[in-house]
């Protein structure tokens, strides 16, 4: 008999896919995971999280 997973279950294994992800942006995966565990997982929280990972880039001009 197949068992159903709880909503943890599969947000865990959602950010599991996400980190075994080769083609995504790791520091990216690292901030919304981080964000996920402190229960901060929210648009506002990204764009700030998104503004720091833009300001460690090296300038291109």
């Amino acid at each position: 008999m197949n068992e159903s997973k709880t909503g943890k279950e599969i947000v865990d294994d959602f950010f599991k896919s996400l980190q075994a992800n080769p083609d995504l942006n790791q520091d990216v995966v690292n901030l919304l995971v981080s964000l996920h565990k402190k229960g901060k997982l929210t648009n506002n929280e990204i764009d700030r999280g998104l503004e720091e990972l833009r300001k460690e880039l090296p300038d291109e001009t």
